[in-house]
């Protein structure tokens, strides 16, 4: 069995990440893999907290979950989608959720990562998902 794995560079517009994703999933399909693999963050990499609580998606619902349910019918491919964010009861922390879809569209299993990436490289350069994802 043929799969993909992609990488990208992802940003804050989330409809240019998903149109270069659709790409991705496109070729993919061509080349007849049976899944795709996307990276965490595929369709965001917000630019501050604040955007992040904004755009993160009730479960069921959303711009990134409507792509991925219709890019895996379109293309018949499964999709395993990285992660994107969802809301919580706590309007300060989201999870960090991956998800799955099977090659008609019909999201088959969900994920909310655990374990959560917390460095600090230097005094201005931290990375604390501990502080704002829920678990």
């Amino acid at each position: 069995m043929r799969i993909a794995a992609v990488q990208l560079n992802a940003s804050d517009d989330v409809n240019g990440n998903l149109s270069q994703v659709d790409d991705y999933i496109r070729l993919a399909a061509a080349e007849k893999c049976k899944a795709v693999f996307l990276p965490e963050c595929f369709g965001l990499m917000q630019s501050s907290r604040a955007q992040l609580f904004e755009l993160a998606e009730e479960d069921g619902a959303g711009p990134i979950q409507r792509f991925l349910a219709l890019a895996s019918a379109r293309y018949g491919i499964w999709i395993f989608a990285g992660s994107l964010p969802f809301r919580t009861n706590k309007p300060d922390q989201v999870t960090n959720t991956a998800l799955v879809f099977d090659e008609n569209g019909n999201r088959v299993a969900r994920y909310d990562k655990i374990h959560l990436f917390d460095v600090i490289l230097s005094e201005d350069e931290k990375y604390l998902e501990s502080s704002y994802v829920e678990v």
